[in-house]
């Protein structure tokens, strides 16, 4: 499956044998092995987000997250592979190769933090993290049948550094836990939590939640299973005594649009300087090609694919990112379950 990208330390029994040995107070985490998306620095291993011309760094200090982590006890036992410059809901850069699915090899384990989310429901650890701007660990969990959970902006900060350009702060990507069980992702959401205190999910008083849920998005149609299972889990929360209301997203495909616009409003030019001229993956290449395209250009080509009935391909033109130059809501993280390998010119923003 090429799930981790390098192995760290020590055996987790070994490591915990050793806290107590010493008489050291454990952790909520104490002894619990974990990995971590590559592109999150872990002292003495490398951090390169996919892209050939970092295959040499190496970290000189932790993530702040992954140092809250260890000071919870966990144990670090290797990293996890990512989509080159974390762009793409696909597994695969030129430093490491391409993550398969662990259910299915002729299926992908989603993206970006595809490695996660294949490691852990292959039951190779309970718990990871991962990083998230538009779906970076919702998209692993619901390709490898997982739990995750991408905080609110501001707690769990991620600035990114070498994926999209650091300097846009309109959607923040934040550090997120991947895991089997929602108790697990709590627990080392609890962890690595960088803002207030966080309430025990088990206390939410459901007769005061007032939660809308949609089937269809209004932009990709929605598979029978993923309505099937958004339908089955607004009827458990109405069970439970929340307000459970059908809603409709607003101005889906404006918002797409924008978000295209927002994290390519440079026309992709930080990618381009990321890169240094070395090896981009298919995926990478069609964002650059679409960024460095005129708006008026877009429209064209957007319009072309309409008549070719290319419905799909017709709105990602449309949304590329030139565009912008562009209460609790229950819906499925996507629209599909996990996408055949090798598709041509599958690119959506991470």
């Amino acid at each position: 499956m090429n799930r981790a990208t390098s192995t760290t330390m020590e055996l987790p029994a070994r490591a915990l044998a050793r806290l107590i040995a010493r008489g050291e107070s454990l952790g909520p985490l104490s002894g619990v092995p974990v990995t971590i998306k590559e592109c999150l620095d872990v002292a003495g291993t490398p951090s390169t987000f996919g892209v050939l011309s970092r295959r040499t760094h190496r970290a000189q200090s932790d993530d702040a997250h992954v140092a809250r982590l260890k000071a919870a006890g966990a144990i670090i036992v290797g990293k996890t592979n990512v989509a080159q410059l974390l762009a793409f809901v696909e597994t695969d850069n030129p430093v490491y190769g391409k993550t398969c699915n662990p259910w299915n090899r002729d299926r992908i384990a989603g993206g970006s933090s595809g490695g996660e989310g294949a490691i852990i429901a292959a039951g190779g650890v309970p718990l990871g993290l991962g990083t998230d701007i538009g779906g970076s660990v919702r998209y692993p969990a619901a390709f490898c049948g997982i739990a995750s959970l991408k905080p609110t902006a501001g707690r769990c900060e991620d600035r990114g550094r070498y994926s999209f350009h650091p300097g846009q702060r309109a959607i923040a990507s934040q550090v997120g836990v991947l895991a089997r069980h929602v108790d697990d992702v709590a627990a080392g959401l609890d962890a690595i939590n960088g803002g207030p205190p966080i309430p025990d999910w088990r206390s939410v008083d459901m007769t005061r939640m007032r939660v809308g849920f949609y089937l269809e998005d209004g932009v990709f149609a929605s598979s029978t299973a993923i309505r099937r299972s958004v339908a089955e889990a607004a009827e458990v929360l109405k069970d439970a005594g929340a307000t459970v209301i059908p809603w409709q997203p607003p101005e889906t495909a404006r918002a797409f649009a924008m978000a295209y616009g927002i994290l390519g409003a440079d026309g992709m030019q930080w990618f381009r300087d990321i890169l240094q001229g070395g090896p981009a993956h298919p995926s990478v290449n069609l964002l650059l090609m679409l960024g460095g395209k005129p708006r008026a250009m877009l429209n064209a080509m957007a319009a072309v694919a309409g008549m070719l009935g290319q419905a799909s391909l017709a709105r990602s033109l449309a949304a590329a990112p030139r565009a912008c130059q562009r209460i609790g809501i229950l819906g499925a993280g996507r629209s599909t379950g996990s996408l055949p390998r090798d598709i041509p010119g599958r690119a959506r923003p991470m």
